[in-house]
């Protein structure tokens, strides 16, 4: 019982630690994105030609922030992650003091959320992938400096880019690199 008490609290812990992250993420995001919108609406809008300048700050600008997403996202669901290793050590134990009819917290809540009405409106997937939509918010804004531009060789450019950073992100998903050692314990 000592051990579900303290599962309890690093459930309560990491649930409370992914919402603080998350949004300190999108105020981050949030804010960088109206900013620099608001600021390339007013130099496309004011210059009568477009600066390279303003395109390659864009650039910069847009591959920061795509890593910064990124690293939202990994966080996200390393957190989530965790917290299902927690859930199902709390339902082993459940299923331990079932012969004695203890507790059935962590049976309940699975029970309740695996209901087809539940599933169908479930929102743990957009939490967890939240910052993808930020993504596409960047590689749309970069996109449209560049077709603003109406110069094709920085419309190029900007799609190398864009298929550069995403071609490292799926690179790092699908291979796991870089892998950190974790030492069994015990």
């Amino acid at each position: 019982m000592k051990e579900y008490e303290v599962i309890g609290a690093q459930i309560e812990h990491w649930d409370t630690f992914f919402w603080v992250k998350s949004n300190f993420f999108l105020v981050i995001e949030s804010a960088l994105l109206a900013v620099i919108v608001t600021q390339l609406n007013t130099s496309l809008l004011t210059i009568n030609h477009f600066q390279p300048m303003i395109f390659y700050l864009s650039i910069s600008v847009t591959l920061f922030n795509l890593f910064l997403c990124y690293v939202w996202f990994r966080t996200n669901r390393s957190n989530h992650e965790y917290l299902m290793v927690r859930f199902n050590r709390a339902l082993q134990i459940e299923n331990d003091l079932t012969l004695e009819g203890v507790v059935q917290l962590y049976h309940f809540q699975q029970d309740m959320l695996s209901h087809p009405g539940y599933i169908k409106h479930s929102s743990s997937w957009w939490e967890v992938h939240l910052p993808l939509a930020f993504m596409f918010a960047w590689i749309m804004s970069l996109t449209a400096t560049a077709y603003d531009s109406h110069l094709f060789a920085y419309f190029i450019f900007t799609g190398l880019t864009i298929a550069s950073a995403i071609g490292a992100i799926v690179f790092v998903e699908r291979t796991g690199w870089p892998r950190p050692k974790r030492e069994k314990i015990g």
